[in-house]
């Protein structure tokens, strides 16, 4: 979900969680938990960015 969220122009946690309102994805998910599992992936995304802008 990050990743998809870095590639569709959503920069900020405010206009995410403001555009989660009108989707059915609407309370499935806290600000908190997503933060968490933001962080612990970050290794991850960073490695992905990479391998996208060497290509």
């Amino acid at each position: 979900m990050s990743v998809a969220i870095e590639t569709s122009g959503i920069d900020s946690e405010y206009q995410l969680f403001r555009e989660l309102r009108f989707s059915k994805l609407d309370g499935m998910i806290e600000r908190s938990v997503h933060n968490r599992r933001k962080r612990k992936l970050f290794p991850y995304t960073k490695e992905l960015r990479k391998s996208w802008l060497s290509d």
